[in-house]
């Protein structure tokens, strides 16, 4: 099998693409090869030239998509400027882009180890982004040095992710503002409101 940088790079893109769409439209169990190439106007062989399996496929268009959207995390000295820039691009990307209807496509078929690894993967990117802007905070001694940062990242991401996939609720305008205040001030109980 040749590797896919071997090979038409175009036509990959638009295998990755097809795939894309068809995963979204139909599920990863209801994708069918054939379709993804009579969609991209090629051969199945010309899909097994590239990859082995339909997961392998399936791997390789949802980790196109894993760059975050802040490769180089921001550094405006402030962490809620930070973590809102950085989760509001995640939440655009969720929303937005068919890496939402992908993760969705993808959660239950976590026992495909191929497609678990492309998932994690996909995660890592996003986990990496946020864990830096917390460490900087962290140095510059706006968050406790005790603070446990993978829970803090799990905290963040976890509102988003569990409207946007399993709710799949849009998030309003503001929506990265008031997860980062939420997290940035805790549940702190509302005061009694006087009674008139």
């Amino acid at each position: 099998m040749a590797t896919p940088r071997s090979l038409d790079p175009g036509l990959t893109e638009r295998i990755r693409a097809a795939t894309l769409a068809l995963l979204a439209e139909r599920g990863f169990r209801d994708l069918r090869l054939d379709d993804v190439a009579a969609r991209v106007g090629t051969s199945k062989q010309a899909l097994y030239r590239r990859f082995s399996s339909k997961s392998e496929i399936v791997a390789d268009a949802v980790r196109s998509l894993s760059a975050p959207p802040h490769a180089n995390p921001p550094r405006t000295g402030s962490l809620r400027r930070d973590l809102v820039a950085v989760l509001g691009a995640a939440i655009r990307n969720l929303e937005r882009t068919a890496l939402g209807p992908a993760m969705r496509a993808l959660v239950a078929e976590e026992h495909d180890e191929v497609l678990a690894r492309a998932l994690a993967d996909v995660e890592a990117s996003r986990r990496r982004v946020l864990r830096t802007v917390l460490e900087a905070a962290r140095e510059r001694r706006e968050i406790d040095a005790a603070r446990d940062i993978e829970l803090d990242v799990d905290l963040l991401l976890g509102a988003a992710y569990a409207r946007t996939l399993v709710r799949r609720i849009a998030l309003e305008r503001g929506s990265a503002e008031r997860i980062v205040d939420a997290w940035l001030h805790g549940a702190a109980p509302v005061a009694p409101q006087p009674r008139a």
